[in-house]
């Protein structure tokens, strides 16, 4: 799977290096289609900080900065920072369903070979 698949931001395209390997295809699932990310995203996504520290494995722990500065400058902001937002973007189902709410289509670049 790509990882150039979210939208540009004014920082540009995103920069997954902020991201532990292994979070990457589910936040980029969340993003897309709304689809819970796990525990601890959740809780990061939520802007939940004490639950985001209890539930982190190691490397999430060590990485929680990076991990933040990655949704400060890549995410956009209509799909998480409170609990209310994250519920809401998983209910219609991510940018896909946000845009067919609208009428529009995602151009997404994922690669789906």
């Amino acid at each position: 799977m790509s990882y150039k698949t979210l939208p540009p931001t004014l920082s540009g395209s995103p920069d997954y290096s902020l991201l532990p390997e292994h979070m990457r295809d589910g936040l980029e699932r969340y993003y897309w289609d709304g689809i819970p990310p796990g525990g601890f995203m959740t809780s990061v996504l939520a802007n939940e900080l004490y639950q985001a520290c209890a539930r982190a494995d190691t490397i999430n722990r060590n990485r929680l900065i990076d991990i933040v500065n990655f949704m400060v400058w890549h995410m956009p902001a209509h799909c998480w920072g409170s609990p209310k937002t994250v519920a809401e973007w998983i209910m219609i189902g991510g940018e896909h369903g946000r845009l067919n709410q609208k009428g529009e289509r995602a151009e997404d670049s994922r690669d789906t070979s």
